[in-house]
């Protein structure tokens, strides 16, 4: 539903806020865990830690911002393949420090 290409609008809700020194224009990295398993030696389990994105902080309050989409990683072609590409529960959230 809706026209092609449109892009729609989103607020992300995010447990990081003015107590963690979260201030409105502030860029967040969001990351995602991946766990996979060696079917060859052993099966042992790796774990990632990949980058799918980044939002910026509009809001702030005590624990919590509302914040908005401002990249996503995961489409790019040099990112790895995901099964969901857009942000999602339990996704990781830390302040961009560059």
């Amino acid at each position: 539903m809706g026209r092609p290409n449109e892009i729609l609008k989103k607020n992300f809700y995010v447990n990081l806020g003015s107590k963690q020194g979260v201030k409105e224009g502030v860029v967040l990295d969001v990351y995602r865990n991946i766990s996979r398993n060696d079917p060859y030696k052993n099966k042992k389990t790796y774990h990632h830690k990949v980058k799918i994105g980044e939002l910026e902080v509009l809001h702030t309050e005590g624990e919590n911002a509302i914040a908005s989409l401002k990249k996503i990683l995961a489409e790019t072609e040099t990112a790895p393949l995901f099964e969901i590409s857009k942000f999602m529960i339990g996704d990781k959230v830390s302040v961009k420090i560059d």
